[in-house]
């Protein structure tokens, strides 16, 4: 029975919006290197068995150039800037700061594929701004201790969708385990490469509770989320996948409380109701340019 594609973009959104609470579970029981290191050989592991039924490696000599450029903004620096950033913030200002995705997405559009920004897309692109505003510093518009974590989440969501770009042709011809595999073989051995670079030395946990959270990290919001995202792109297009996964932040605001304890405050709700409204304007109005 085939499986609709609603159905597996609302798994992706599910999936996705773990990843700031995990990330924060994993992070109280080591550092961002170790936790970029685990996540990268957990996720590979998982993908190994996908990527020989795939025969990933027939495509990796066509397409390496763009694969190398995924593995190194998308993976890598990716998950260096956005774990050291979520390490000083709390899981509902990472929810929120989920939603610059599309802002970003928008960006690059503009500057590498020349695409013009209406009244529209900018008034909510500005309203996506004051949301992101609103929740991350829980309406009092002061980063304070939280800043630099914020900042560094923030560009980690620009090199994520920059990797994006760069790779258009491998994502559309491969199948998502070539795509992760690579991806994440890359990033372990350069964050292992980090250590000495940055001064400091691998501890593992001692905590067998950490590995669980690795493991789930590495199966759910790395390897089943991507391949949930682009198999509903292949069934339903980019634009119906992309408004289902549109409140990715509010369910990450959600899962932060259950998962976290995380107190919920009607500035968190009032910024991601905000970014949610704005992320799913901005993608109607660019659904409907690109249509005509």
């Amino acid at each position: 029975m085939k499986v609709d594609g609603r159905i597996i973009a609302l798994g992706s959104l599910f999936l996705w919006s773990l990843s700031p609470p995990l990330s924060k579970l994993g992070l109280a029981q080591m550092g961002y290197l170790e936790f970029s290191l685990l996540t990268a050989l957990a996720a590979a592991a998982l993908a190994v068995p996908f990527f020989i039924h795939e025969k990933g490696w027939t495509k990796i000599a066509k397409h390496w150039k763009q694969l190398a450029l995924l593995a190194l903004f998308t993976y890598f620096l990716f998950s260096i800037f956005y774990f050291l950033g979520m390490s000083s913030i709390t899981g509902a200002q990472g929810s929120a700061l989920l939603g610059t995705e599309i802002l970003f997405s928008l960006l690059l559009g503009v500057m590498m594929k020349k695409e013009r920004g209406g009244v529209d897309e900018i008034f909510f692109t500005l309203l996506l701004v004051l949301g992101v505003a609103i929740a991350v510093t829980n309406g009092t518009f002061d980063l304070g201790a939280a800043g630099i974590g914020a900042l560094l989440v923030l560009f980690s969501m620009f090199l994520l969708q920059l990797g994006y770009y760069l790779a258009p042709d491998a994502i559309h011809e491969c199948g998502f385990a070539t795509l992760v595999l690579p991806g994440v073989l890359a990033q372990a051995l350069a964050t292992l490469a980090l250590f000495p670079l940055v001064g400091a030395s691998l501890a593992l946990p001692s905590d067998q509770s950490a590995y669980y959270i690795v493991a789930v990290y590495g199966l759910l919001p790395i390897l089943f989320s991507y391949a949930f995202y682009y198999e509903a792109i292949r069934r339903i297009g980019v634009y119906k996948t992309t408004a289902i996964v549109v409140p990715a932040p509010a369910v990450a605001l959600f899962l932060s409380a259950l998962l976290l304890g995380e107190q919920i405050t009607a500035y968190n709700l009032l910024g991601v109701a905000l970014i949610v409204l704005s992320v799913w304007k901005i993608t109607e109005v660019r659904g409907k340019t690109i249509s005509h």
